[in-house]
C-alpha cells in the first residue's frame, strides 16, 4: 500500500465515528480537499511535506514531535468534528486554529498583529 493510501486510511478510521455512512465517502472527501489545495495549505497557501506520511511515529503531544511536523499534512474539520467540511493545512496551522471558525481565527490574528503593532510602537517587545 503507498504511504498516501495507508495516510488516507489513518485519517479515516481516526474520525469517522459515524458522521459518513461509509469510510469511503469520507476518504473521498478528503481527496478533494487535497486536490482543491493543489497539495498545500489552504488557509497559508505554504507548502506542506507530504514525505513526513512516510517516517516513523515519535512519541505524540511532544515538542519534538510537533516541531518535527510543522507541515505535516492534517484535516481541519471546518465547522467541527461533525461537519462533512474539511480542509488540508499544516499541523501547525491547525493547532493554531483549533475549534475556531475561519471568522474567529481571522479575527483572533487580526487582534494578535493589533496588539503587536501598538507594542512596537511603545518600544515593547515580546
Amino acid at each position: 500500500m503507498k504511504p498516501i493510501n495507508e495516510w488516507l486510511s489513518r485519517q479515516v478510521r481516526k474520525r469517522d465515528k459515524g458522521i459518513f455512512e461509509n469510510p469511503i465517502q469520507f476518504r473521498q472527501i478528503i481527496l478533494r480537499a487535497i486536490k482543491r489545495s493543489n497539495w498545500r495549505d489552504a488557509y497559508t497557501d505554504d507548502s506542506l511535506d507530504w514525505k513526513l506520511i512516510y517516517s516513523p511515529n515519535l512519541q505524540r503531544g511532544t515538542a519534538k514531535y510537533k516541531n518535527q511536523r510543522i507541515k505535516y499534512p492534517s484535516i481541519d474539520h471546518i465547522n467541527g468534528r461533525a461537519s462533512r467540511a474539511v480542509k488540508i493545512c499544516a499541523l501547525r496551522t491547525n493547532d493554531a486554529k483549533s475549534d475556531m471558525s475561519y471568522k474567529q481565527l481571522l479575527d483572533f490574528c487580526r487582534k494578535v498583529l493589533k496588539t503587536d503593532k501598538a507594542h512596537r510602537r511603545r518600544g515593547l517587545r515580546r
